[in-house]
């Protein structure tokens, strides 16, 4: 079974269309990843170390879009109770 196709906005931002054009000169099918909108604000529950978490994913995943969020808010949550963690080890 081949492997899934990469979405062509995440082939571009990666830099994967330089350095194999010719995987993507075909591409009119392709599904438009921010259709479904962005990925929005944090959630209100989150921490304010979960809150950071979150920025950072969306920062470096701009891939992402609203259908992401619960994924990203349990991502989030996790990184933020390891930093809360960490920071009281500090202190």
């Amino acid at each position: 079974m081949p492997r899934p196709r990469i979405p062509l906005e995440k082939a571009v931002l990666t830099g994967y269309t330089t350095r194999h054009p010719e995987r993507f000169r075909k591409t009119h099918n392709q599904p438009k990843l921010g259709a479904l909108g962005p990925i929005g604000e944090p959630y209100d529950w989150l921490t304010d170390y979960a809150k950071e978490a979150w920025d950072e994913v969306a920062d470096t995943m701009p891939w992402l879009n609203s259908s992401h969020r619960a994924i990203v808010g349990i991502t989030a949550y996790l990184c933020g109770r390891f930093r809360e963690d960490f920071s009281a080890c500090l202190a």
